[in-house]
């Protein structure tokens, strides 16, 4: 029951606006800098001494095992996380 009045919610959401022109995207590149992140001071980091640039119009991949860090990577990226 829980889940169809949750799927009722999305339903009436209001479409997020759709970016038509190229010149409105964020543009610019991304550096990290022995950038290390940890989801709670009390464990270990779940990214170390982490260096690499992106450049603006450059496309990457990002692959890697199960916890190698690939998430805590795009949180980083996105603001989500704060770096330590």
């Amino acid at each position: 029951m829980i889940n169809i009045q949750r799927l009722l919610q999305y339903v009436v959401l209001k479409p997020e606006q759709i970016i038509r022109n190229h010149e409105e995207r964020i543009s610019g590149s991304i550096e990290f800098r022995d950038v290390e992140m940890r989801y709670s001071k009390k464990l270990s980091p779940a990214l170390k001494d982490l260096s690499f640039s992106i450049k603006e119009g450059e496309k990457i991949a990002v692959v890697g095992r199960t916890g190698s860090g690939k998430s805590s990577l795009f949180q980083l990226i996105q603001g989500f996380r704060p770096p330590f």
